[in-house]
């Protein structure tokens, strides 16, 4: 994404299916396992600050993960991967 304020892919999102709301956690972390953004919002839009801090982050590829459970089953379950910024 690219949150450099023209309109366009300015936030990530996260959107899912058979996703437990009230029970969802996400985390991002930079190449050195920081956490930069930490949210328990499936609806919060991440805008590429660095969570807690007053700048933003640096151009780069964060890996995250997240944790929820189904609502079809109730099995507990964990997604991990990688979002792209770029300014």
């Amino acid at each position: 994404f690219t949150p450099d304020n023209d309109g366009l892919n300015d936030g990530w999102e996260i959107h899912g299916i058979d996703v437990d709301e009230s029970d969802f956690h996400i985390r991002v972390f930079d190449r050195w396992g920081q956490v930069v953004y930490e949210s328990n919002d499936i609806h919060e839009v991440w805008q590429g600050d660095n969570q807690g801090r007053d700048y933003y982050v640096a151009d780069g590829t964060y890996s995250y993960i997240i944790i929820t459970r189904s609502l079809a089953t109730g099995d507990r379950k964990e997604v991990f991967g990688a979002v792209t910024l770029t300014r």
